[in-house]
């Protein structure tokens, strides 16, 4: 489900992936308060950026690549914002993850604009604005956990998850030490102990205890969709099927929320 930090089955990436799964639990276990930098975003952002923050709950990509391309056409005016980059790159990873749901869930209705991109290019478009913007901020948080995930959403097998899992994994550290209470960066990093097998830092454990943390401070649908994946995850079918109906609350037009949704409740089914 939805783009991971990670699917990467390779010992070489144990003793890094081990480090950061200790510091990560001593951070869910001796921190408290977390803060939203998307819904900071969204609040500075203007009309035209914004959509990129408010059409990803439907998976709306027509909606989020317009918005892209407007940001793109002004970049260099003076109607460009500071925070455009930064936009777009975020953007950019919102479209990786909706490519992957339909790659991976339903490849026949995946819509024609988005057949037409390959998952590379999005990514190396989103990791230049990135970039870019992490040049002039080189102190900004957000602006690496969004690379992280365009890295990661370039993983596709073994070869590709040698180089890009250990730089996923970089990018969401640094994320974490220049802001450790970056609640989207602790969401990462759940994410990533959630996709992982376990000999490359996977612990379903783990990602409870960060994603429980996120929650108290983001009430937000993806973070409530990873709480239900996970418990699903470890067989615990009331706590999934409660946190699945709070994404399906939150985000009611998403069709991965939807789908996790229909598979949850024909386990319970199944089960009386």
């Amino acid at each position: 489900m939805e783009t991971n930090l990670g699917t990467i089955a390779l010992t070489a990436l144990l003793l890094v992936a081990g480090a950061a799964c200790l510091r990560g639990a001593a951070a869910a276990e001796t921190r408290t308060a977390l803060h939203d930098p998307l819904a900071t975003l969204q609040e500075k952002t203007d009309e035209v950026g914004r959509p990129v923050l408010t059409a990803f709950a439907a998976y709306d990509h027509a909606k989020i690549r317009k918005a892209i391309a407007a940001l793109e056409a002004r970049a260099g005016t003076d109607a460009a914002h500071d925070l455009d980059r930064y936009v777009i790159a975020q953007g950019y990873a919102e479209v990786a993850t909706i490519r992957r749901y339909y790659e991976k869930h339903d490849e026949d209705a995946m819509p024609a604009a988005l057949e037409a991109l390959y998952a590379d290019d999005i990514a190396e478009k989103g990791l230049a604005q990135a970039a870019a913007f992490a040049e002039r901020h080189p102190e900004h948080s957000d602006i690496w956990r969004v690379t992280a995930e365009l890295k990661a959403s370039q993983i596709r097998g073994m070869t590709s998850g040698f180089t890009r899992g250990p730089e996923a994994l970089e990018a969401i550290t640094k994320a974490q030490e220049l802001d450790p209470e970056n609640g989207w960066a602790l969401f990462a990093q759940g994410r990533m102990h959630y996709h992982n097998p376990a000999i490359a830092g996977g612990d379903k454990d783990l990602a409870l205890r960060e994603l429980r943390r996120v929650v108290k401070s983001i009430e937000n649908w993806r973070v409530f969709h990873y709480l239900s994946l996970t418990y699903d995850a470890k067989d615990m079918l009331p706590q999934a099927w409660f946190w699945a109906q709070k994404a399906s609350g939150a985000a009611p037009e998403n069709p991965e929320v939807a789908l996790h949704l229909r598979e949850v409740r024909e386990k319970r089914e199944e089960e009386r």
